[in-house]
Formats: C-alpha cells, structure tokens, sequence
C-alpha cells in the first residue's frame, strides 16, 4: 500500500519548494487515518527521509505528521508566509495596501 502526494513545502529558512511526499501504511485502518488526516489545503508538520528523484524532484518518505500548534502560529500566518516566499520576485517590496 503507497499513498503519494504533491505538495508545497516550507524548509527552515523560508524557502517554498515542491515536494512529493510518499506514505507506505502497514495496515488498512493507517492508511484510512492518513486520508481522514490530509485534506486538500491543511497545514501540516512533516518530517522523514528525503530523496532526490533523478529529475531533481525531492521526495519525503516514510513521513511523520502533525498539526501546527496555533500557540507557534495560525493557519493563515502560514498561508501568508507560503505566499510571499513564494512570489517571483521577493526583492520587490510587497503593498501593504
């Protein structure tokens, strides 16, 4: 059993990449905890071993999970992290319209 994923991820720095992340489950009940847990746009803390696929593609498998303690930061403190990182140009200065 193998469940895949694309996703973006944010290293320590700040840097947004893409990742594939790579779940194999031992058992049937794992497996459906792991669909219940990743929803489409959730926020998450991973960690596990990553690989550099041939086309350059990194990968995290054998991943582990949690969600982010709102005492460290809030879903959409995240979400606005993700977005200005991963802008184009981030020398431009951002509006703050």
């Amino acid at each position: 059993m193998q469940i895949s994923l694309d996703c973006q991820a944010l290293d320590t720095i700040g840097n947004v990449f893409n990742l594939g992340v790579d779940f194999t489950p031992k058992a049937v009940s794992e497996r459906d905890q792991i669909l219940r847990d990743l929803k489409v746009d959730s926020i998450l803390l991973m960690h596990g071993r990553y690989l550099s696929i041939e086309d350059g593609r990194m990968t995290l498998t054998g991943p582990e999970y949690r969600p982010v303690d709102p005492a460290i930061a809030s879903e959409d403190q995240i979400r606005e992290v993700f977005r200005l990182n991963s802008r184009a140009d981030r020398k431009k200065p951002v509006s703050q319209g």
